[in-house]
């Protein structure tokens, strides 16, 4: 699973332990600087993101809204 987040901003993509800045090419196209993500967002007739193409070619549905947590344990 792959978290997009808009900071300040500026757009990200997180990936576990791992959080990448992304920066636009088009209104809908964004790109790393390490060539890793490529990301389309999809639009649907009702004008909302439906979907994300990750790399050209795999297709990433969106999440209403992210999977619970579990609490910590600390």
């Amino acid at each position: 699973m792959l978290t997009v987040s808009l900071e300040g901003g500026t757009l990200f993509v997180i990936d576990g332990p791992e959080r990448v800045e992304l920066f636009p090419e088009s209104a809908t196209r964004f790109f790393d600087l390490v060539p890793e993500f490529e990301i389309e967002f999809v639009r649907g007739p009702d004008g909302a993101v439906s979907h994300m193409l990750l790399n050209g070619r795999q297709k990433v549905p969106r999440m209403s809204q992210p999977p619970a947590m579990a609490p910590s344990t600390m």
